[in-house]
């Protein structure tokens, strides 16, 4: 038997405000990218304009003699240029690499940590412990899930309780029967407390507290 389809999700935001907080996470370091590189140019432009300023070609020509020498060729001074662009380049790419990993290392972590949380949780049920909770960091994600998971451990909590209870007084009612049953339905009696231990010893394999 095939598996019921399922039809195709037009909401796209399911959990609007995780969704939020990743766009943002995800388009911030190119906006830091580009605010720096935008910045860095109008630091640059502004420098060339006080450092160039002149009244005409014979003053700029005077300042670049004072400046770079008479014998100062073109070459060396494109070569200055390029060696200073490629310097801060480099260190423009990697402080963006170590604030895109920092970004993506704390936020990575409030997603991790609460799976890990979820998957030690899940091992605990399935070991029969009932009496564990999904405790998360206050700016962690998932917060809501991990409420919504606790809440259904505590229902189960609560329901094996009241069937160890009802199982109990099951046991008192046979205890107080056993005498006044008569032979002819001993055998199906002997049944029925079997069935009862057997019930409390699946009981007891969960831990409620």
């Amino acid at each position: 038997m095939k598996g019921k389809k399922i039809k195709h999700r037009h909401t796209f935001y399911v959990d609007r405000g995780f969704q939020l907080r990743l766009i943002m996470i995800a388009l911030l370091p190119f906006v830091v990218i580009l605010s720096g590189m935008g910045f860095g140019l109008l630091w640059l432009f502004h420098n060339l304009r006080n450092a160039f300023h002149f009244e005409d070609t014979n003053s700029l020509m005077l300042f670049l003699m004072e400046k770079l020498g008479p014998d100062y060729s073109s070459g060396k001074m494109f070569s200055a240029l390029e060696s200073y662009a490629l310097t801060a380049l480099i260190v423009f790419a990697v402080l963006v690499v170590l604030y895109i990993y920092y970004i993506f290392l704390i936020f990575s972590n409030r997603i991790a940590g609460p799976m890990y949380r979820i998957d030690k949780t899940l091992s605990a049920l399935a070991d029969g412990d009932l009496s564990v909770q999904i405790t998360l960091r206050e700016k962690d994600e998932f917060q809501y899930a991990a409420d919504n998971f606790n809440g259904m451990i505590r229902t189960l909590r609560d329901r094996v309780r009241r069937i160890a209870q009802l199982n109990r007084h099951l046991s008192e009612t046979f205890n107080e029967l056993e005498p006044r049953i008569i032979p002819e339905n001993r055998e199906d009696f002997t049944k029925l407390r079997e069935l009862n231990a057997g019930i409390g010893q699946a009981i007891h394999e969960f831990k409620t507290e």
